[in-house]
């Protein structure tokens, strides 16, 4: 049991440093000492289940993540995440889609605008639709 208790004060602190947080913070956030939170995160006592999530709550990771590591060795906030290539391509991808739908809904807007007689419309009525037509025939929905 004594190395099992060691290998999850290791991944507590392995994670916490991960975060870049302070055993001061972290035990603040506790409302205990350092001291106290020292004892704890070095193993000397047991962590209940309570106190082991609101640790893991206060530096943001998964308790299965800390548990994990403790298991594995290999924290998973440690190598890299393919998921969040993954998604980062997926955030750009539509971003640049917002941006063509702002552009096509500025081009309808001027379109109707000068369909139902507004003035102050920059362009010609049918410059503005052709212009339209050409974005969305250029674009891949």
């Amino acid at each position: 049991m004594k190395l099992q208790v060691e290998k999850l004060s290791a991944s507590l602190i392995k994670g916490r440093l991960s975060k870049g947080y302070s055993q001061s913070y972290i035990a603040e956030q506790l409302g205990i000492s350092q001291k106290a939170y020292s004892i704890l995160e070095s193993g000397h006592c047991r962590i209940d289940l309570v106190r082991f999530l609101y640790i893991s709550h206060h530096i943001e990771l998964h308790p299965m993540e800390i548990i994990e590591a403790a298991i594995t060795g290999s924290p998973s906030w440690a190598r890299p995440l393919k998921v969040y290539d993954d998604c980062q391509f997926e955030i750009n991808d539509l971003r640049s889609r917002i941006k063509d739908l702002e552009e096509i809904n500025s081009l309808l807007k001027g379109v109707l605008s000068y369909m139902i007689g507004n003035k102050g419309v920059e362009g010609n009525g049918e410059e503005l639709l052709d212009h339209f037509v050409s974005k969305l025939l250029n674009r891949n929905y």
